[in-house]
């Protein structure tokens, strides 16, 4: 369970993950976290056969700058932002499983899978509250803040 919030780049994105999601219709929410799930056990089953994605903490930092950026338009990017999300859920899962110790992958594995669901779920529920106050300009902040940590973790990985 640990894993996913001990590294802040995991942490900011998943949370970020589920504020992305708030913004859209009920019919659409569910579709960025799903594809962040099942993206990331793809990529962490990935790592377990033994295939490496290539700049993976250089990815894992540019979710975080671009799940940020993404925060902050206002314009509709629900079909390229689920796409994104996708794809940044490969490297992450990827990094999760490359970082098992000595432990048994299963558990492992369902610990990182059921943590990033809260935390998903965290930043889905922190977008329906930032709604209900109407502060977009909060929501907007966050991914201002956020897009420059993952500026800095991106300029740290390279």
């Amino acid at each position: 369970l640990a894993h996913p919030v001990s590294g802040i780049d995991h942490l900011v994105a998943m949370l970020l993950v589920g504020l992305f999601a708030s913004r859209y219709s009920k019919m659409q929410k569910g579709l960025p976290l799903i594809a962040f799930a099942v993206f990331m056990a793809i990529g962490a089953m990935l790592a377990l056969s033994g295939i490496a994605l290539g700049g993976m903490e250089t990815m894992i930092a540019l979710s975080v700058l671009t799940l940020g950026l993404m925060l902050q338009t206002k314009t509709n990017i629900y079909r390229i932002g689920t796409m994104l999300v996708a794809v940044f859920a490969l490297f992450h899962g990827q990094a999760h499983m490359l970082e098992m110790a000595t432990v048994s992958a299963m558990p492992y594995a369902f610990g990182f899978m059921a943590m990033t669901v809260v935390l998903m779920l965290a930043g889905l529920g922190s977008g329906y509250w930032l709604q209900r106050v109407r502060s977009e300009w909060l929501l907007r902040g966050t991914g201002v803040i956020s897009s420059g940590l993952g500026a800095f973790l991106l300029l740290s990985a390279s």
